[in-house]
């Protein structure tokens, strides 16, 4: 299959089941909030309503972790023409490591939770 742009994958959707063009806007309006909630990562868990769950991968979050702070490390922060890259690049390491505690939180809890299971059980 050859990869497509959105627009014409829409388009392509809705001539293939007869819908209209308000059809067409709603489905682009959707697939945009949902682009876009993907790429905010304001949680880890994301529930679309027809769509399912998705979750971040928290090894592919740890790599991009490692490799904005290494690259935060590299950038002169007294520099003129670095002062803006270093903000934007701290402002992403911040949001990431509180994806990654926010991570570590709800696997604790979840461990607690089966712990206290299991002790009940005996």
């Amino acid at each position: 299959m050859k990869a497509k742009h959105l627009k014409d994958l829409i388009k392509e959707f809705c001539e293939e089941n007869s819908y209209t063009e308000d059809t067409e806007d709603l489905i682009h309006f959707y697939w945009t909030y949902v682009r876009k909630s993907l790429v905010a990562k304001t949680d880890y868990n994301l529930y679309v309503t027809g769509l399912g769950q998705f979750t971040m991968n928290r090894k592919k979050l740890a790599r991009e972790l490692a490799k904005n702070e290494e690259y935060l490390r590299t950038l002169d922060k007294k520099d003129y023409k670095g002062f803006e890259k270093y903000n934007d690049i701290e402002a992403r390491v911040l949001k990431l490591r509180s994806l990654q505690l926010k991570i570590y939180d709800d696997i604790e809890k979840r461990n607690i939770f089966r712990k206290s299971q299991n002790d009940t059980k005996n």
